[in-house]
């Protein structure tokens, strides 16, 4: 059975059977929630097409997710206005039941004990909370990049030398362990200017130099 098409017309009544279509094929494929996404948008012409491409602009601003439930939503939001219900009599505990049942659990479980009965404050509190949602998960999200990480009092004031593993004190001159056989290499490598030998200062040397009568 090939999906139906959805132009945007045919009031409540053509929603209704457009969107009940979908589920039952979805129950059929198997499809995730991306791919129910997906193959709806495709179903979409005319009036529908261009409402849907609104819609997820404004989706994408606000951080919303593109799941199947969030579509619905916004699908049963757009053609159950209640222009229409009013001018095609629908109940609204009807449209209630209706919109809730295309919730996920967790926003069930949020705004089902509210006992909301009209249909517009129900889409706008679930609306309130999915919008609460977005902002908390990036406000933890710009925080967890971007945010000050705090170092560990453990490696405070302590670098490691990566040539020899060693910890540094970086607050401090460490002095290595061999710097007294620097400084012998140095000596001896000095040459004494009386005598011309390396390893000599010509305080110690005993070769008394030319003196000086002037």
């Amino acid at each position: 059975q090939n999906p139906p098409k959805f132009r945007g017309d045919g009031g409540h009544a053509a929603a209704d059977l457009w969107l009940q279509a979908l589920e039952k094929i979805f129950g059929a494929i198997h499809c995730s929630e991306e791919e129910k996404v997906t193959l709806a948008i495709y179903q979409l012409l005319g009036d529908a097409e261009y409402w849907w491409g609104n819609t997820s602009l404004m989706m994408e601003g606000a951080y919303e997710e593109f799941s199947w439930e969030n579509f619905k939503r916004k699908f049963l939001a757009k053609y159950f206005s209640e222009t229409a219900r009013e001018r095609d009599g629908i109940d609204e505990a009807y449209m209630c039941r209706r919109f809730q049942s295309c919730l996920r659990y967790e926003l069930q479980d949020a705004v089902v004990p509210l006992g909301i009965r009209h249909f517009q404050v129900l889409v706008e509190k679930c609306q309130e909370i999915e919008d609460m949602k977005s902002k908390r998960m990036n406000h933890q999200g710009s925080f967890s990049a971007g945010g000050p990480s705090r170092p560990s009092n453990q490696n405070r004031g302590r670098q490691w030398n990566i040539l020899n593993n060693r910890p540094q004190n970086s607050q401090g001159s460490h002095r290595p362990a061999n710097q007294g056989a620097k400084g012998s290499q140095v000596r001896e490598k000095q040459t004494c200017f009386k005598c011309g030998e390396e390893g000599n200062y010509a305080t110690e040397c005993g070769i008394q130099g030319p003196t000086c009568y002037n």
